[in-house]
C-alpha cells in the first residue's frame, strides 16, 4: 500500500506522516467582550439572498389552509375516514380490489352512516 500524507494505513487509525512539512493556517480573530461572535470570510463561498419561503409558509398559505385548521384531518371528514383510508393504503390490496371493497352493500351503508 501506498505511504500518503496520512500516513502508512497500517491500521485503524491514521496518523500524520512526520515527514511532511506542516501548513501554516490562519487563525480568525479572538472573540472580544463587544463582540463575541468570530467572523472568517470566505471568498466565493455561498451567498444568502435573504429569506425565502419555507414549506410551513407555503402550507399554511393555500387554500385549503382554513379547512385543516377546522379538520385536522382534512381532506378526510373524520378520524374514522382517515383510519379507514390509511388501512386500505397499508393492506396491500390492488385498486381494484379496494373498489370492490368500497363497493359492497355492507361497507357504503357504514360510510354514509358515518357521513351524518
Amino acid at each position: 500500500m501506498p505511504e500518503d500524507s496520512f500516513g502508512s494505513g497500517d491500521g485503524d487509525v491514521l496518523t500524520p506522516n512526520p515527514s511532511e512539512t506542516p501548513i501554516d493556517i490562519p487563525l480568525p480573530q479572538t472573540t472580544t467582550p463587544s463582540n463575541p461572535f468570530v467572523r472568517e470570510e470566505f471568498i466565493g463561498a455561498a451567498k444568502a439572498y435573504g429569506r425565502g419561503s419555507t414549506f410551513m409558509d407555503d402550507f399554511d398559505a393555500d387554500t385549503h389552509a382554513r379547512n385543516r385548521q377546522e379538520n385536522v384531518f382534512y381532506p378526510f371528514a373524520s378520524q374514522q375516514d382517515w383510519e379507514l383510508a390509511l388501512f386500505l393504503l397499508s393492506s396491500g390490496m390492488s385498486m381494484g380490489q379496494i373498489d370492490q371493497f368500497l363497493g359492497l352493500e355492507l361497507v357504503r351503508t357504514v360510510l354514509r352512516y358515518l357521513a351524518l
